[in-house]
């Protein structure tokens, strides 16, 4: 910026050393002690103020740069603490995901063992059956089966001492038959590839029924076919939610009575698709609540923030106004002689008259 002087007419500059205004009042200060030095000595003083200042200010901008340091290292430990935190909700929510596998393949095991169960029995009571219209004495549970043999020509009498104990089969209980609604409750605690599966083979069952009321083959599925057993029978809850509504197992099969209509069963999938999808749809509907909660106190934080240092910088301002503007940027003439702004100043309030610039 420039002017004109007061009383030379000479352009005004900002002095290009910035100094601090206690350095500069300091300095005036002390022009009565200093009335005696030469313009040299005074050259030299102000070259040593001017140098302590620098070295003032380099102090403090190593400060500023220590507290920049420390708060950008808080920041990187704050943003590998949030991250290690973000990986170990990942990794909890895989060992959940392989937790609930294990326990599905694990219940799928168990179902298979008693399945196996169940035909062995099977197989056994219609040997046993075979062998009592042939005459013959049931074999002891702990002997293996023979392979089948053609029934003799005559009855072979029976020997006292080859009689055995009455035979104990041990054969799994059958899966209670639940409620709709229970059933339908079970089958939501599945993970929603398995109850999408259910749902989708399950309604076409229902509907190949509906379609052909008089078939027979649509009222029978086999559980042992690896696609039957994977969207049916995997799922928490298919076989009790099936049973539920009118199913009824027979060995490997299961079965739906004639005498029980497919309706029943189409409304109860379309039930469950309904509510599966209602729950999907509300915890969709929390998640983003969650995030919109959190994104609003992320706002506000940083409009508080945003208004603490507003605050912070009108206190500042105003508290330069009151003090005054300062002589590092008020307009001063250029010196023509030697020994700077600063000396020249000094020596123009000294003898106005003698050291005024030309």
């Amino acid at each position: 910026a420039h002017g004109e002087g007061a009383e030379g007419g000479e352009p005004l500059e900002l002095m290009p050393n910035i100094l601090a205004q206690a350095d500069i009042d300091a300095a005036a200060a002390t022009k009565s002690v200093n009335a005696h030095l030469s313009p040299e000595e005074k050259q030299a003083k102000l070259t040593a103020a001017v140098e302590a200042a620098q070295r003032k200010k380099a102090l403090s901008e190593r400060e500023d740069e220590k507290v920049r340091e420390k708060d950008r290292r808080e920041s990187g430990k704050t943003m590998v603490k949030t991250k290690a935190e973000m990986d170990d909700l990942a990794r909890k929510r895989d060992r959940d995901s392989r937790k609930k596998e294990k326990d599905d393949d694990l219940r799928h095991r168990e179902y298979l063992r008693a399945q196996l169960v169940l035909d062995k029995a099977e197989r056994v009571a219609k040997k046993d059956k075979e062998r009592a219209a042939a005459g013959l004495p049931p074999l002891p549970a702990d002997v293996p089966k023979p392979a089948p043999t053609p029934a003799p020509a005559a009855p072979m009498p029976k020997d006292p001492a080859a009689a055995a104990a009455p035979r104990v089969v041990c054969v799994p209980a059958l899966l209670p038959v639940l409620p709709v609604g229970e059933a339908t409750t079970l089958m939501l605690t599945n993970r929603d590839f398995l109850l999408e599966g259910f749902v989708e083979t399950a309604a076409k069952l229902a509907d190949n029924v509906l379609k052909n009321p008089t078939e027979d083959k649509f009222r029978h599925i086999k559980t042992s076919n690896p696609k039957v057993h994977e969207r049916l029978i995997r799922p928490t809850g298919g076989e009790s939610f099936l049973l539920s509504l009118g199913w009824r197992r027979a060995g490997e099969m299961l079965s739906l009575p004639a005498d029980v209509g497919a309706q029943a069963m189409a409304d109860a999938v379309a039930a469950l698709s309904a509510r599966y999808e209602a729950e999907a749809k509300a915890k969709a509907d929390k998640e983003r609540e969650k995030l919109r909660v959190e994104r609003e106190a992320s706002m506000r934080a940083r409009t508080l923030e945003k208004d603490r240092l507003r605050a912070a910088m009108l206190a500042d301002r105003k508290e330069i106004q009151a003090r005054g503007p300062s002589q590092s940027i008020r307009a001063v003439g250029l010196p023509t002689n030697n020994g700077g702004l600063a000396v020249n100043r000094l020596n123009l309030e000294e003898d106005p008259e003698d050291n005024r610039p030309a």
